[in-house]
């Protein structure tokens, strides 16, 4: 019962959190030369933009020297970042959610990157 709870959660937040991010709003005619986007095409251009977004975020971590990213992997909805993975240390999770709020256009960084314990 308590994963159908948390999982239900989990299933509003994310719809909540694709709503609010404008991909489903209407496409305005006057800005796109006139063509009015499908639903299906305003969600597929939304993940594009989110994947290059991403991208961009991704090669700021990798090409920071001090910085070991190779565990690490950045996420984008609209402006905010998500950074998931693993790191060697806390100073390297700290370093690169300071990275990742460097990149021009990025709102909000929530860095879920946990130290890397070793092991399996």
């Amino acid at each position: 019962m308590n994963h159908t709870k948390t999982a239900v959660a989990l299933l509003l937040a994310v719809s909540a959190n694709v709503f609010s991010s404008g991909a489903f709003a209407a496409s305005d005619p006057s800005t796109d030369g006139g063509a009015v986007l499908s639903h299906h095409d305003q969600v597929k251009q939304a993940r594009a933009k989110n994947r290059a977004f991403a991208k961009t975020v991704q090669v700021a971590l990798r090409q920071r020297q001090d910085l070991d990213s190779s565990g690490i992997f950045a996420f984008a909805r609209g402006p905010d970042v998500i950074l998931v993975g693993e790191a060697s240390s806390q100073d390297q999770i700290d370093l690169a959610g300071n990275v990742a709020q460097s990149v021009a256009g990025v709102k909000s960084v929530k860095n879920t990157v946990t130290v890397d314990e070793g092991g399996n």
